[in-house]
C-alpha cells in the first residue's frame, strides 16, 4: 500500500505530460488520470506526472472519431445520492477477500446524467464505483461536462472537484492544440480507461483505497495520436447510499513513474497489478 501524503485537492485527471508523442502533446492533469494532468492546472492531479507511453503503436485515428462529450447539467447543491437499493454480492459493508486474478466488478444500478452510479456497499463495489468515475473523468474534453461529472462522483470533502475538473480538461484542450469552445464538429478525443487494480492493505467497510492502471488513448487534427498508461489514486468513501469520489493522496512523481507500466507486462504483475473487468 502507498504510504499517503498530505492530500491535495485534484481529480483523477486528463491531461499529464507524455513521454511518447506523434506530435507536441502532453496530457495534463482524471479528469483525471485518467481522468484526468486523465486529465496543467490539474496535472498535479490524480492523473499528473509524467505517464509512461503503452509497449504498443498507437492505433490510427477512427474514420469518424467521435466528438467531445456534450457539457451536461449537474443537479444543484451536493453532490446526489446513488438510487437506494444496489444490488451487492455480499453482506453491505463487507471488506471482502479480493481474488489474485482478474476482478470482475458489480455493476452500477443506476445513472446520474450519464454517470453509472449506484454500486454495492463492499471492496469490490469501492473498486467498481473508482473504475468508472475514473472512466468518465477521463473520456471527456468538455470542461462543462467534466465539472457537471465531479459534481456528481466527488464527496462533500472533495472541495473544489468541479472547479478542478474543468480546469483540467481546459488544460488538456490546450495542450492538445483545440480550442477553448468545444465545436460541434470537433474530431479530437480523450479517452482513458482503467485496465488493473492494485490491491491495498487493510481496507475499511467505509473507506477503501483504490489504485488503478488507467490506459489513455488521445489525438488531435494538429498533435496526431498518442497512447500512454497513468497510475492514478481514487480513494472511496461510503456516504450512507453509494461510494464517492475522496481527495486523492499526493504520490511523488518517481514513484507514479515507477508504478505506470504496460499493463499487459510482467512488470505490472510483479508490481501488484491485477486486471479488472466491468
Amino acid at each position: 500500500m502507498l504510504t499517503k501524503s498530505p492530500r491535495r485537492n485534484h481529480l483523477p485527471s486528463t491531461g499529464t505530460q507524455r513521454q511518447r508523442s506523434t506530435g507536441p502533446i502532453v496530457l495534463g492533469s482524471l479528469v483525471l488520470g485518467i481522468l484526468v494532468a486523465l486529465v496543467g492546472v490539474a496535472v498535479a492531479r490524480a492523473l499528473s506526472g509524467s505517464p509512461t507511453p503503452a509497449a504498443r503503436t498507437p492505433a490510427a485515428p477512427p474514420a469518424n472519431p467521435p466528438a467531445a462529450s456534450a457539457p451536461a447539467v449537474a443537479p444543484a447543491g451536493t453532490a446526489p445520492s446513488a438510487p437506494p437499493g444496489p444490488a451487492a454480492t455480499a453482506a453491505p459493508g463487507t471488506v471482502q477477500a479480493l481474488p489474485d486474478g482478474p476482478l470482475h466488478l458489480p455493476a452500477a444500478t443506476g445513472n446520474i446524467a450519464g454517470v453509472p452510479v449506484g454500486y454495492p456497499h463492499t471492496t469490490s463495489g469501492a473498486i467498481s464505483a473508482a473504475y468508472h468515475f475514473t472512466q468518465a473523468l477521463a473520456s471527456t474534453l468538455s470542461p462543462d461536462r467534466a465539472a457537471a461529472i465531479a459534481h456528481i462522483v466527488a464527496d462533500p470533502s472533495y472541495t473544489g472537484a468541479t472547479e478542478e475538473a474543468a480546469a483540467t480538461v481546459a488544460g488538456t484542450r490546450q495542450r492538445l492544440h483545440l480550442p477553448t469552445q468545444v465545436p460541434s464538429t470537433e474530431t479530437a478525443f480523450f479517452t482513458g480507461t482503467p485496465t488493473d487494480y492494485m490491491r491495498q492493505a487493510d481496507p475499511a467497510a467505509d473507506d477503501v483505497d483504490v489504485l488503478l492502471l488507467v490506459r489513455i488513448n488521445s489525438y488531435s487534427p494538429s498533435a496526431g495520436n498518442d497512447v500512454s498508461v497513468q497510475a492514478v489514486d481514487t480513494p472511496m468513501h461510503w456516504n450512507g447510499t453509494d461510494w464517492r469520489l475522496m481527495t486523492p493522496h499526493a504520490i511523488d512523481q518517481a514513484t507514479r513513474s515507477r508504478l505506470s507500466v504496460d499493463p499487459d507486462s510482467a512488470a505490472a504483475t510483479s508490481l501488484g497489478w491485477r486486471k479488472v473487468s466491468a
